[in-house]
């Protein structure tokens, strides 16, 4: 009624003359006197919020999101070219949180801050700041489920006190192999499909989750019908998983390979340094780097052409990507991208014998080769 005001940032401090709300999308549009027009997009959590908050934190209600294949396209607009930022594509979520969560580091800095200039900051202690080097976080997250309560991803968001929007891209979490290296694997996540989700807020505080908030259940939605009838979604689920499993199986399979390469280059090195020399063994490992590199070429196609831009026949990992478009559309995989995956899985196997005939036997032999030379030690992966 007029009686209490609450200011929201990013307006600037000028006369609105006229407010509409959009009703069918509950955004709020405000028109400045002079500095344009300003959107609000789902104003639903002032309504939730109207007769306060209470607690440690909350999450609001989410408006259905809109399932459709983002573009990154602009026309000529002639002279009166006007932009602004689009909504964040995928589900929005809008939290509250009462504290602020921080780092030990920060809370100490926030302590320094408060000392008098005129007096020393003292020192905090090795124990504290080797705490402050070893922690990870704090956290908050907004954890996405589907149906049947499977998580389907985890959303970081903001920490400090107050209100907070994260969104969520629509698309799994990856699973693609772990690398000790920080290396990522074949492929990412994957897009979810137009269903039922619930959401969840929590905190990960010294390694603890706390959940704070929810679940809030909230809906993906087609933004509009396709001409072609979709695939069913059990059917893209069972293709999903199929190529996740051959990506998990290329990606280590690709790993193992690229270690025994490295192995030999580095055998190559240390038999230039040992005791006795040996033709025959240096021509072996000569010979051994050019086998795995044309394995190599097999799984993923000729080094060469690929810096030009040159097309090299299918492999493996060509019709695997085959297979991860197929999952970049409204519609679902096809025939040939199903066919595309099953092909690759065939062309796969007998190379995956092969390197692993290496890894298991020929690597190893020419390892013990080596050593007998009087060559340095090489290390291996562990420290060992």
């Amino acid at each position: 009624g007029g009686e209490r005001w609450t200011e929201l940032p990013g307006a600037p401090t000028i006369s609105f003359r006229d407010i509409v709300i959009h009703r069918e999308q509950e955004d709020l549009v405000a028109a400045s006197f002079g500095r344009g027009i300003f959107v609000l997009d789902d104003y639903t959590s002032l309504r939730e919020g109207a007769d306060g908050i209470a607690g440690e934190a909350m999450l609001f209600n989410t408006r259905p999101a809109l399932w459709y294949q983002p573009r990154d396209a602009q026309h000529s607009q002639g002279a009166d070219q006007w932009t602004a930022d689009n909504p964040p594509f995928g589900a929005v979520f809008t939290y509250w949180l009462r504290d602020s969560y921080e780092s030990l580091e920060d809370e100490r800095k926030a302590r320094e801050k408060e000392i008098p200039e005129d007096q020393d900051v003292p020192f905090p202690g090795w124990e504290a700041l080797e705490a402050e080097l070893r922690e990870q976080g704090p956290t908050v997250q907004v954890v996405i489920r589907d149906r049947n309560g499977t998580v389907v991803n985890r959303v970081d968001g903001a920490m400090s006190a107050g209100v907070h929007r994260v969104a969520w891209d629509l698309e799994y979490s990856s699973k693609a192999m772990i690398s000790l290296d920080g290396g990522g694997g074949f492929g990412g996540g994957f897009w979810a499909l137009p269903d039922s989700y619930m959401a969840t807020l929590i905190k990960i505080v010294g390694g603890e989750v706390t959940e704070l908030a929810g679940p809030v259940e909230f809906e993906v939605v087609p933004a509009f019908e396709g001409a072609l009838d979709r695939i069913p979604a059990n059917v893209v689920a069972a293709f999903r998983d199929e190529v996740e499993s051959l990506a998990q199986d290329m990606t280590e399979t690709s790993n193992l390979l690229q270690e025994q390469i490295q192995l030999v280059e580095a055998m190559q090195t240390a038999l230039s340094r040992a005791d006795s020399t040996d033709a025959e063994l240096n021509s072996r490992l000569y010979q051994t780097r050019l086998e795995l590199l044309e394995l190599r070429e097999r799984m993923r196609g000729s080094e060469a052409k690929g810096e030009i831009g040159e097309r090299s026949p299918p492999t493996p990992g060509s019709r695997l990507s085959v297979g991860y478009n197929g999952l970049g559309t409204t519609y679902g995989p096809t025939e040939m991208h199903r066919q595309s995956v099953q092909v690759g899985r065939a062309e796969f196997a007998p190379i995956r014998t092969e390197i692993e005939r290496y890894a298991e036997e020929v690597v190893p032999s020419l390892e013990r080769a080596v050593e007998a030379t009087g060559a340095p030690p090489i290390e291996r992966r562990g420290g060992g």
